[in-house]
């Protein structure tokens, strides 16, 4: 969970007297759970905002025709996904939702978004599968390995104050350690990556990196890529490449990244809290042979803040979910349906805060 969001939301809303709809508040939807026909979709997360006591939720979108099915996750199962999720991730036939507010993993079908387990781990930040094991980490300092046919929980391994990634490459996992709520004192206990051996889920050793890791990815190559945060001041993040020898190097600069058939597609945006605007651009690098090619977004395709960026397999299309602009976390958002050229598709209108996409 981006920790700066936290502290900022706080702040304004109590400075502006924020009042918001509680999840006592909510009407009571009335939402097809067998919507019809449009074709392929997927599911958006969208945080909602915990300080002003909107839950959660998940909408479905559909790709080809650009209709949306607001709150899809409680359609399915009639009640609310919880306070603050984090990008969710499809391991096998389920799609993995992390809900750092309500200490809750959820595993739901993938095709009916319905509800298969509810585990309960610690503030859980971030999910990756592998090894036909799900791994979490929770803000708390430790990493639980959920086994996927049995949904039995791991005993938690300390990694380090507030893990923020998670990528498997072979029999390792990687997990970035932030230090994130320790911003006061240059998040000291931070600056690495720890890594894991998968079985045995013993922490053999820890990667120095830049300051305040969050998302990690891996290539097919082994080689695994972390963004480096920075302190959301004077040090901007960047994307940092560990080499299968341990090697870290710069590799580009940007905010936001993801991975896709072994290509980076990085968001680099700056936002201007003044105007309420931000700067946006997008590239996309082969990891393998280290080609950057920049890609044009016209005014129409330009999110107004960006939160994330997800790649659809079978098509290579981009999908950047953003906010309307940095200081509208707590409104309704939009999805970008990019070609891989840059042109725009569809805009889908979302949930609150949305923040990463999850394809059926």
């Amino acid at each position: 969970m981006l920790k700066h969001f936290k502290l900022a939301a706080c702040v304004l809303l109590l400075s502006a007297g924020f009042a918001a709809c509680s999840d006592d508040d909510e009407p009571d939807l009335i939402i097809d759970p067998t919507p019809p026909n449009y074709g392929p979709s997927a599911y958006v997360v969208n945080q909602g905002n915990m300080y002003g006591g909107v839950s959660g939720s998940m909408d479905c979108i559909y790709l080809m025709v650009g209709n949306t099915a607001p709150d899809a996750f409680y359609a399915a199962n009639r009640q609310s996904l919880g306070d603050s999720p984090q990008q969710a991730v499809r391991y096998g036939s389920r799609i993995y939702v992390p809900v750092f507010g309500s200490n809750l993993l959820w595993v739901l079908n993938a095709s009916s978004l319905q509800i298969e387990a509810q585990l309960r781990v610690n503030e859980p930040e971030a999910v990756c599968g592998a090894a036909g094991y799900v791994f979490v980490a929770g803000n708390d300092g430790y990493v639980t390995r959920i086994d996927t046919l049995t949904f039995t929980p791991s005993e938690p391994v300390a990694v380090g104050p507030n893990p923020a990634g998670l990528a498997a490459s072979g029999k390792e996992v990687y997990v970035s350690i932030s230090d994130g709520y320790n911003y006061a004192n240059g998040y000291a206990d931070g600056k690495k990556v720890a890594v894991l051996h998968a079985e045995s889920l013993s922490l053999l050793h820890n990667i120095e990196v830049g300051l305040n890791p969050g998302a990690l990815f891996a290539n097919s190559k082994g080689e695994v890529f972390v963004l480096a945060r920075g302190n959301y001041y004077d040090v901007m993040p960047k994307v940092q490449k560990i080499s299968t020898d341990g090697t870290v190097t710069d590799y580009c600069n940007g905010s936001l990244f993801t991975l896709s058939d072994d290509c980076l597609y990085v968001i680099d945006a700056q936002a201007d809290y003044t105007t309420n605007t931000s700067s946006v651009s997008l590239c996309r690098v082969n990891t393998l042979t280290d080609t950057r090619t920049d890609i044009a977004l016209a005014a129409e395709a330009t999110p107004g803040m960006p939160t994330a960026i997800d790649v659809e397999p079978a098509t290579g299309n981009i999908y950047i979910c953003s906010d309307k602009g940095p200081l509208d976390y707590d409104k309704t958002g939009y999805v970008y349906q990019l070609l891989p050229t840059g042109e725009l598709l569809h805009r889908f209108e979302v949930g609150i805060h949305p923040f990463g996409v999850v394809f059926r």
